[in-house]
């Protein structure tokens, strides 16, 4: 069959326009082109290795060259726990929800789910007293929590303080939750620094007490656990952020007294 001459002046029609491809969904709901806010993260070198060039800012050594760990900020998907540890995928909100209320102790998920409540997440009446902790209310609030993990790239217990920093507590309508004045307790920390540093604190660090003394009696006021008085709070702070500062200052002090004691003896 002969082969019918082409026309080199005959206009030619264009392919089809491709459909765009839609990039499937994860577990957690996230496109696999979705990145999320830098976290720092401490892994070591075999570690690094595996992580995908595109989900790494930047990176250092920390360490001696035996032991060697790389901290970098990470931006993939992968979920980032309190101590800066690439944990696990994201979660599951509607398969994961009652999995995750169930790891923690009775104490524990009330008091999650009291500071939850303290910022609006339960509505506007806050969280009904009593309860399993696993009602269809409870389970749903989880979920939303999940979610919101999952936006950003943390686990559970690396998320809780970043939501509750974020978000402003709420109350019922009607009711108002009356906290110590700021001025107070900026100064009984200050007076508590001073009494075991020997030295005043940042203005960052203060404010940064006087939020979290403010969530503690908010909880207490939602039925939560019982805030520390301001005096007990203050001091647990100190000793637990400034530990073996706090150690040597005493341990200065005790040797100051025995060589008074010794002088005086002379």
């Amino acid at each position: 069959m002969a082969t019918e001459p082409i026309d080199p002046n005959k206009p030619t029609t264009p392919p089809p326009a491709q459909a765009p491809v839609i990039a499937p969904k994860v577990s957690g709901g996230l496109a696999p082109d979705v990145q999320l806010g830098v976290r720092k993260v401490t892994v070591t070198p075999q570690q690094f290795t595996s992580i995908p060039e595109i989900d790494i800012v930047g990176g250092k050594f920390q360490g001696p060259p035996t032991q060697r760990n790389i901290s970098a900020g990470y931006i993939g998907q992968q979920l980032v726990n309190k101590s800066g540890a690439i944990a696990r995928g994201q979660y599951d909100p509607d398969g994961e929800a009652f999995s995750e209320l169930s790891r923690l102790s009775t104490t524990d998920r009330t008091d999650l789910q009291n500071k939850l409540a303290s910022i609006g997440l339960y509505g506007k009446n806050g969280r009904a007293s009593g309860g399993t902790g696993f009602d269809s209310t409870d389970l749903s609030v989880m979920r939303e929590f999940l979610n919101y993990a999952n936006s950003k790239g943390l686990t559970v217990d690396a998320a809780l303080p970043t939501l509750l920093s974020e978000v402003k507590p709420v109350v019922g309508t009607g009711r108002v939750i009356r906290t110590t004045a700021k001025q107070d307790i900026r100064s009984v920390l200050q007076e508590t620094t001073q009494k075991i540093l020997g030295r005043s604190l940042s203005p960052n660090e203060i404010e940064k007490f006087v939020k979290t003394y403010e969530r503690m009696e908010i909880t207490e006021a939602m039925g939560g656990v019982r805030a520390p008085s301001l005096a007990v709070a203050a001091e647990q702070q100190v000793q637990q952020q400034f530990g073996p500062e706090a150690q040597a200052v005493g341990a200065l002090g005790l040797f100051d007294i025995l060589d008074r004691k010794i002088k005086g003896q002379a």
